[in-house]
C-alpha cells in the first residue's frame, strides 16, 4: 500500500467522503495485511488516512454496479507554506496599472498590498481536490501527499484578481512557495456546441451533467469551470495564451490554443467556442401489437408501420422509417444523434380510405427516447392496442341501410364496444381482438317491421372476417312465458332468467317478470334455451333447458308463447347439534359439537344422498328441493347416533319453507383413572376419600369412588359421563386443624378418558356460614332446615361455587343449617352464590347474590357469605289506543302521520299506561323525551303533563308497596304525552319517518322505553338553475347542455328526467331519459348531449326537457334551442403589448390572448410563434370554449428581449373542427399576424446619467459575452 515499506498497515482507519454533501463520511479499519473490505452506495468517493506521523494516504474511486478491488498507495505528506496578498484597492489609475506596479521593488509593492485574508485556495491533481483558506496575516498552509502534480488556483471575486501556480511534491516534508501576489484578470466566455453552431450543449440535451471546461495556460496550469444549463461557460484568467477543452472523453470536444487575454484594454475578448461530438446511439425498437397485455414483445404480435421519431427541441434531427427499414416485423435499427426524440405514427381514423388494418395508438403512453451518452443494453419497446380494423354495413331485411348505434359484446373477456353506422349504413372502427357478436337492439325499420339483428364474428389477423362485413337484421320473434316454482305452482316475479343461444349468438338477460312471473322480449330468431340460477336467502331457484332447446322457427304470426317453465326450488334446511352439559334441553353458545357427520337422504322423489360436517358451532346445512321428507342421522365417535324425528315424523320434512331442527347428541360413559402421592406423609393416602365434582356449569352429580393404597400411592378409577370435572382427594381422618387433601381438573374425553395425577398436602378447613336478608329486614341463612323461617322462601336448594385458580370451579351445596365445612388445599380459594327467592304477599320473585374469598392456610378459616338482594326496577310501556288525538294511525298503533294546520303540524297527544314490573317498594322514576338523530331534531320536542302544564321532563313514583294492601304506592299509572313537530319549513320527510321515544330512568340506569314513528307528509317540488337554453354544434358534431336541479321539497326525491318527442329527424340527444334522486335542500346537475347529423348546415332546432317529481304530478318543462354553431377567431393586438413582458435585456413571456366569438368550442386550436427573421418560439395546442379568450404563453430569452422586435403569430383550427371556422385571423383569413413589441430598459434609480450610462456599457458586456454565474466554478471567498 505504499511506495516504500509502510512499518504499520495494519489496523489503519480509512475513510471514505462521498461528493454528495447529504451523505457522511464512513470509516473502515484495516486487516493485519493492509487489506479493507467494505460496502458502499453507488457514487464517487474520496479515500483518506490522515493519522500518519508521516505517510498518508489519499485516492479518488467512482462506484457503479459492480464490485471493485483496487489498490491505494501512502505517500509523504508535505506541508505546503506560501503567503498571498493583493493590491491596495484605488491605486491604480491611467499613468499606474498592474504591469508596472508589479515591476516595483518588494518594498514599495509589501506597503501597497495587504494580506488577502479568507481568500480560499484550490489545490487539483487529478481526480484529488483539497482546499485550504489564507489566514489573517495572509500565511496559508496545507498537507498534501506527496508524489502528485498539484495545479494551485485562487480567485478573488471583490479584487476581480486571481493567482496561480504548479506544485511538483517529490517527497520533501515541507514546501515552502513564498509570497504571491494576485494578479488582474479578464472575463472570458465562451459556449459549447453540440455538433455545429446551430445548438449548444445545454441541459436539455440528454446527457448534459454540466461537464467540465479546462483553460491551461502556457506553463500547464489548469483552470476549470463547467457549462451552465445554457451551454455557457466564464473563466475570470489572468493575462497570458490559453488552450480551452471540454474534460470528457465521451464528447470527444474539439480545442481551442492560444487563445490571447489581455488586461487593461477596453475591448472586449472574442467568445470561445468549443464543439463536443458524441458518437451516435445505435438502438434497436421493438413494435408490435400488445395481444397479451404485459408489454412484452415475445408474446405480442410483430408489426412494421411507418414512423417519425421527431425531437422535442432544437437537438436531434427528424427521422422518417418505413416499413422497409426493419430487419424483420416489428424489429428495426436506428441510428440517432443526441437529443429527445418522439416517436409519432402516421395514425388514421377507421373510416378514412386508407385506413391502417390495426390501430396506431400504444398500449400506453410512450415515454420519449432519449438518446445521451448512455448506450441502450436493450430494445425499447412500442406496444400498441391490439385493435384491429373492423369494417362493413348495416341493412334491414329489405336491403335498406340502418344508421344506428348498436354493440359488440365479447363475453370470453366481459367487453363491450360501441359501434355507429352512418346514413348509408356503414361502420368502421378499431376493435380489440377477441370473439365477438355485434347486437343490435330491436329497432323500426324503414318498411315499419321491428327488427334485430345478432352476428358473431371474430376480429384477429385475418382480416377477411372483419372487414367489408355485411350485417343484415331481421324480424324479430316475441318470446312469451310464464315463470313458476316446480311442485309450489307459485309465480316467480322480479326475476331475470337468461337466453342462451346455440347459434352463437351469446346470451341475453330477458326482462323482469312481472307480478304474475310472466316475461316477455323481442328476440333474434334462431336456437335458444333458458337458464336461471338465482339465489336469495335460503332459497335457490334453477332451470336448465340446454338439453332440450327450442326453435324459433315454431312460432306463430312472430310469437314464441313456451307457456308455463317451471323453476326448481330448492330451501336450506339444518340446524345445531348439541351435547346439554347443563341439562337444559337447550342448545347453548358452547354446546355444539363440532365436526359431525350428517347423513342426509331423500325418502320419495329427490335423488338427494349426502353427507356434510358441523362446523365449529355445530352448525349444518344444506339446500334441497322442497316436497320431500328426509332421512338425516348425525354421527360421531364418542356419542351416540341420532336420527331427526321432527314431529312424530321419523323423518325431516321439507315443504316449501326452509327448516332448522336442532338435534341433541348423548356421550357415552369413560373410563377415568388417577394416581396420588403425597408431599410429606404417604400414610395419610390410606382411605382417603376420592370424589369428581362436575365441574361448574355442567350437569351430573358427584359420586365417592372405591381407591386402592399400595406403595405409598393411591389410586382410582371409575366410568363416568365424559366432560369436565373436578377430582376432589381428602384425608380420611383429617384433624381439627386441617389434614391432607388435593383437588385437581379432569378432562374427560369422549374417545380417551382421562387419567389424572395429584399430589397431597396439608390444607385447612373451610368453615362458610351464609346471611341474607328479605325485604321486611329479617335475616336468615340459605340452608333449606325448615325450622328456619328463611328457607321457605327459597324456591330451590343453594349451592356454592368453590374456585381454585382459573380452571378449578366446582359447586358445593349449602348445608341445612345455612353452612359449609370443607378441607381446602392451602391456597387462595374464591366463594360465589347465588339464589332465588319468592317473598311479598304478592308472590314476587327477588334475586340474591354473594361471594367471598380467603387464603387457605393450616387450621380453620371462617368465612361468612352475606347475599345482597339485586335492586329490580323493570317497568313496561304500552299505548292506551283510544286516547290518539291529532294525528292519522300508519300501518300499526306506534306509526302516525302528522296532520297539516296552516303552516306547522298539529300537536300529536296521546295517553301511555306504565306498569310497574320490579320488586322495590317505592322508587321515583325520571321521565324523558327522546328524538332520534334526524336533519331537524332540534325543531322537535316531546313534552308530559304533570296536572298543570305539558313539561319536558318529569317524575313519576312507582312500587309494589310494603303488602297488597298498601295504597300509598301505585304499581300503575297514566300518563299523558304531546309531541311538537318541526314547523313545515323546517320538518323533513324522512323514507323511515321520525323516531321519538319515551324513556323511564332509574337513578341513571335504563328501565323501559316506548318508541314511536311519526312519518310527515312528503312535500313535492324543485326549481331550475343554470339552465342551459341556447348551445350551438357543428355539422355532424355534438354538443354538451343541461341543468341544475334543487329539490325544494321536504324530503329525497326521485326525479324523472325526459326529453319530449320533438327530436329532430336524424338527431341523437342521450340520455333520452334519467332518474336522479336528490336530498332535500340539494342540488344536481343533469348532462345531456346532442348529436347532430352530417346535413345540419343551418337554421336552429328546439329540444324540450321535463322534469317530474316522484308524486308524478309536480313538473315542469323549458326548450332549448340548438343553432348552428361556428368558431369565430379574433385576437386583441393591444391586449398582446399589455399582457406581455416588455423589460428590455430579461427573458420573459410573449401571451397571446386568443378569442373565440362564436358557440362552438374546439381542444384543437395551435397557436405558433416566431420572431420575423429570427427563432421560432415553437407552438401549442390550446382549448378554446365558445365566447371565451385563452392566453397562449411564450418564452422570450433576454438576447431577443431588446429594441423593437417583430413576431408572427399564426393560429389554426385542426381536424373535424377545422371545418366550422368562418373567421380566421389575419387579412383575408391568412391565419397569421404579425406585430412588433418594444422592449424598455428600466430605469430604478436617480443616479446621474454617467452612473446610468456605465450601467448600461455593464449590460451590454454581460449581454455580448453571455456572461452568467457559473453554477460550478472555483471555489473562492470575499475578503
Amino acid at each position: 500500500m505504499t511506495q516504500e515499506a509502510y512499518a504499520d498497515i495494519a489496523n489503519r482507519v480509512v475513510t471514505f467522503t462521498n461528493d454528495d454533501p447529504l451523505f457522511g463520511p464512513i470509516n473502515s479499519t484495516s486487516d493485519e495485511n493492509g487489506l479493507v473490505y467494505i460496502e458502499l452506495p453507488m457514487g464517487s468517493y474520496t479515500i483518506s488516512d490522515e493519522t500518519g506521523n508521516e505517510y498518508i494516504l489519499f485516492d479518488y474511486v467512482s462506484l457503479e454496479t459492480e464490485d471493485i478491488s483496487m489498490t491505494g498507495t501512502y505517500a509523504i505528506g508535505t506541508w505546503v507554506n506560501g503567503s498571498i496578498r493583493v493590491v491596495d484597492g484605488g491605486l491604480f489609475n491611467s499613468d499606474l496599472n498592474y504591469s508596472v506596479w508589479a515591476a516595483e521593488d518588494a518594498t514599495v509593492k509589501l506597503d501597497q498590498s495587504q494580506p488577502a485574508a479568507g481568500l480560499e485556495i484550490d489545490f487539483v491533481a487529478n481526480d484529488l481536490s483539497f482546499s485550504t483558506t489564507v489566514a489573517t496575516d495572509g500565511n496559508y498552509s496545507i498537507r498534501l501527499p506527496s508524489g502528485n502534480d498539484f495545479h494551485m488556483t485562487t480567485f478573488s471575486i471583490a479584487s476581480q484578481m486571481s493567482g496561480g501556480q504548479l506544485i511538483e511534491l517529490t517527497g520533501d516534508a515541507e514546501m515552502d512557495l513564498g509570497l504571491m501576489y494576485l494578479e488582474p484578470t479578464t472575463v472570458a466566455n465562451g459556449f459549447v456546441f453540440l455538433y455545429d453552431n446551430t445548438s449548444l450543449w445545454d441541459g436539455t440535451v440528454p446527457g448534459y451533467a454540466a461537464q467540465t471546461v479546462v483553460a491551461t495556460s502556457s506553463v500547464g496550469l489548469e483552470w476549470s469551470t463547467t457549462i451552465a444549463d445554457t451551454g455557457e461557460f466564464t473563466f475570470n484568467l489572468p493575462e497570458g495564451q490559453w488552450d480551452f477543452t471540454v474534460d470528457d472523453v465521451a464528447l470527444n470536444s474539439s480545442n481551442v490554443e492560444n487563445y490571447n487575454i489581455i488586461v487593461d484594454i477596453d475591448i472586449l475578448p472574442t467568445p470561445i467556442e468549443l464543439f463536443v461530438y458524441p458518437d451516435f446511439l445505435t438502438i434497436e425498437l421493438h413494435v408490435f401489437m400488445d395481444a397479451e397485455g404485459d408489454g412484452v414483445f415475445a408474446n405480442g404480435t410483430a408489426v412494421s408501420p411507418s414512423f417519425t421519431l421527431m425531437p422535442l427541441n432544437d437537438h436531434g434531427q427528424q427521422h422518417n422509417y418505413t416499413a422497409a427499414d426493419y430487419s424483420s416485423p416489428g424489429n428495426i435499427t436506428v441510428v440517432l444523434e443526441l437529443g429527445l426524440y418522439s416517436l409519432q405514427f402516421n395514425t388514421t381514423e377507421a373510416s378514412d380510405e386508407n385506413a391502417s388494418d390495426y390501430t396506431l395508438t400504444g398500449a400506453i403512453v410512450f415515454n420519449p427516447l432519449q438518446v445521451g451518452l448512455e448506450a441502450y443494453e436493450e430494445a425499447v419497446a412500442f406496444p400498441l392496442r391490439n385493435d384491429y380494423l373492423v369494417t362493413g354495413e348495416l341493412m334491414n331485411n329489405s336491403g335498406g341501410a340502418v344508421e344506428k348505434q348498436f354493440l359488440l359484446r365479447n363475453e370470453a373477456d366481459d367487453l363491450w364496444f360501441n359501434m355507429a353506422s352512418d346514413v348509408n349504413g356503414s361502420f368502421a372502427a378499431y376493435v380489440p381482438a377477441g370473439d365477438w357478436v355485434a347486437i343490435v337492439a330491436p329497432f323500426l325499420a324503414d318498411n315499419d317491421s321491428t327488427e334485430t339483428l345478432r352476428y358473431p364474428f371474430t376480429i384477429g389477423d385475418d382480416s377477411s372476417v372483419r372487414t367489408n362485413l355485411s350485417f343484415m337484421s331481421s324480424d324479430v320473434i316475441e318470446l312469451k312465458f310464464q315463470l313458476q316454482e316446480s311442485d309450489t305452482s307459485n309465480n316467480m316475479s322480479n326475476i331475470r332468467v337468461t337466453l342462451v343461444s346455440h347459434d352463437g349468438f351469446g346470451n341475453i338477460t330477458l326482462s323482469k317478470s312481472d307480478g304474475s312471473g310472466n316475461v316477455s322480449e323481442q328476440v333474434m330468431s334462431g336456437n335458444w334455451s333458458l337458464y336461471l340460477n338465482e339465489t336469495a336467502p335460503q332459497r335457490h331457484w334453477t332451470i336448465d333447458t340446454s338439453s332440450s332447446p327450442f326453435a324459433t322457427s315454431t312460432a306463430v304470426d312472430g310469437v314464441l308463447d313456451l307457456g308455463i317453465i317451471n323453476a326448481e326450488l330448492e330451501v336450506e334446511i339444518g340446524g345445531k347439534v348439541f351435547w346439554d352439559l347443563d341439562d337444559d334441553d337447550l342448545p347453548d353458545g358452547t354446546e355444539g359439537v363440532a365436526n359431525t357427520t350428517v347423513t342426509i337422504l331423500g325418502m320419495n322423489n329427490t335423488e338427494i344422498d349426502t353427507n356434510v360436517t358441523t362446523d365449529e358451532f355445530g352448525v349444518w346445512s344444506l339446500f334441497v328441493p322442497i316436497q320431500d321428507e328426509y332421512q338425516v342421522s348425525v354421527s360421531k365417535e364418542g356419542f351416540s347416533t341420532e336420527v331427526y324425528n321432527v314431529s312424530n315424523s321419523s323423518a325431516y320434512p321439507v315443504y316449501s319453507e326452509p327448516e332448522s331442527h336442532d338435534i341433541e347428541m348423548t356421550a357415552g360413559n369413560v373410563t377415568v383413572s388417577g394416581n396420588v402421592t403425597d408431599i410429606n406423609d404417604a400414610s395419610r393416602l390410606n382411605g382417603s376419600t376420592v370424589v369428581p365434582y362436575p365441574s361448574s356449569g355442567m350437569a351430573g352429580e358427584s359420586q365417592t369412588i372405591s381407591s386402592n393404597f399400595a406403595n405409598d400411592q393411591l389410586t382410582w378409577s371409575a366410568v363416568i359421563a365424559p366432560g369436565k370435572w373436578v377430582v376432589v382427594v381428602t384425608e380420611a381422618n383429617a384433624g381439627e386443624n386441617g389434614g391432607g387433601v388435593a383437588v385437581g381438573y379432569l378432562d374427560a374425553s369422549i374417545s380417551d378418558g382421562a387419567t389424572l395425577d395429584l399430589e397431597m398436602s396439608l390444607g385447612g378447613w373451610i368453615d362458610l356460614s351464609t346471611t341474607w336478608t328479605d325485604i321486611n329486614l329479617d335475616e336468615h341463612h340459605a340452608g333449606s332446615d325448615p325450622q328456619s323461617n328463611g328457607s321457605s322462601m327459597l324456591n330451590e336448594s343453594v349451592a356454592v361455587t368453590f374456585s381454585v385458580g382459573s380452571d378449578v370451579e366446582w359447586d358445593m351445596p349449602v348445608g341445612a343449617d345455612g353452612t359449609i365445612s370443607v378441607l381446602m388445599p392451602a391456597e387462595f380459594i374464591e366463594m360465589d352464590s347465588s339464589f332465588v327467592t319468592i317473598q311479598h304477599d304478592l308472590n314476587m320473585e327477588m334475586d340474591y347474590i354473594g361471594g367471598a374469598s380467603t387464603q387457605v392456610a393450616e387450621g380453620r378459616s371462617p368465612v361468612t357469605i352475606s347475599y345482597t338482594r339485586n335492586i329490580n326496577s323493570d317497568t313496561s310501556i304500552t299505548m292506551v289506543e283510544t286516547s290518539l288525538a291529532n294525528v292519522t294511525l300508519g300501518e300499526n298503533d306506534l306509526e302516525f302521520i302528522a296532520i297539516e294546520e296552516n303552516e306547522a303540524y298539529q300537536p300529536i297527544e296521546f295517553d301511555l299506561n306504565i306498569d310497574y314490573d320490579g320488586t322495590e317498594t317505592v322508587q321515583v322514576f325520571d321521565v324523558l323525551g327522546q328524538i332520534n338523530v334526524s336533519p331537524d331534531e332540534a325543531d322537535w320536542s316531546v313534552e308530559f303533563w304533570d296536572g298543570t302544564a305539558f313539561v319536558e321532563s318529569h317524575q313519576i313514583s312507582l312500587g309494589i308497596g310494603n303488602n297488597s294492601a298498601d295504597t300509598s304506592v301505585e304499581s300503575s299509572t297514566t300518563l299523558r304525552v304531546r309531541i311538537l313537530v318541526a314547523n313545515q319549513s323546517d320538518a323533513w320527510h324522512l323514507v323511515e319517518g321520525h323516531t321519538l321515544k319515551v324513556r323511564l330512568i332509574m337513578d341513571g340506569t335504563p328501565s323501559s322505553e316506548i318508541a314511536m314513528n311519526v312519518q310527515i307528509p312528503q312535500i313535492y317540488g324543485f326549481s331550475f338553475a343554470e339552465k342551459d337554453t341556447e348551445i350551438g354544434i357543428g355539422t355532424g358534431g355534438s354538443s354538451s347542455f343541461g341543468f341544475m336541479l334543487e329539490n325544494t321539497g321536504n324530503g329525497d326525491d326521485s326525479y324523472t328526467i325526459e326529453l319530449a318527442d320533438n327530436i329532430p329527424e336524424g338527431w341523437e340527444v342521450t340520455p333520452t331519459n334519467s332518474l336522479i334522486t336528490i336530498a332535500k335542500g340539494d342540488s344536481r346537475s343533469q348532462m345531456f348531449t346532442a348529436y347532430a347529423p352530417d346535413d345540419f348546415v343551418s337554421g336552429s332546432k328546439t329540444v324540450t326537457v321535463t322534469v317530474t317529481s316522484e308524486d308524478g304530478i309536480f313538473t315542469d318543462t323549458f326548450d332549448v334551442v340548438i343553432s348552428k354553431a361556428s368558431i369565430e377567431l379574433y385576437i386583441d393586438q393591444g391586449a398582446i403589448v399589455t399582457l406581455s413582458d416588455n423589460v428590455a435585456d430579461t427573458a420573459g413571456k410573449l401571451v397571446i390572448p386568443v378569442t373565440n366569438l362564436g358557440s362552438l368550442g374546439s381542444s384543437d386550436v395551435v397557436v405558433s410563434a416566431s420572431i420575423v427573421g429570427g427563432e421560432t418560439l415553437g407552438s401549442q395546442t390550446i382549448t378554446l370554449n365558445p365566447n371565451s379568450t385563452t392566453n397562449a404563453e411564450f418564452d422570450v430569452s433576454a438576447e431577443d428581449s431588446t429594441g423593437n422586435v417583430r413576431f408572427e403569430v399564426r393560429v389554426e383550427v385542426i381536424g373535424d373542427d377545422s371545418e366550422n371556422v368562418i373567421q380566421q385571423i389575419g387579412t383575408d383569413d391568412s391565419k397569421i399576424i404579425d406585430f412588433s413589441v418594444e422592449y424598455y430598459i428600466t430605469e430604478e434609480t436617480k443616479d446621474s446619467p454617467w452612473f446610468t450610462l456605465a450601467i448600461f456599457v455593464l449590460g451590454a458586456l454581460v449581454i455580448y459575452g453571455g456572461i452568467k454565474a457559473s453554477r460550478g466554478g472555483s471555489k473562492s471567498t470575499r475578503f
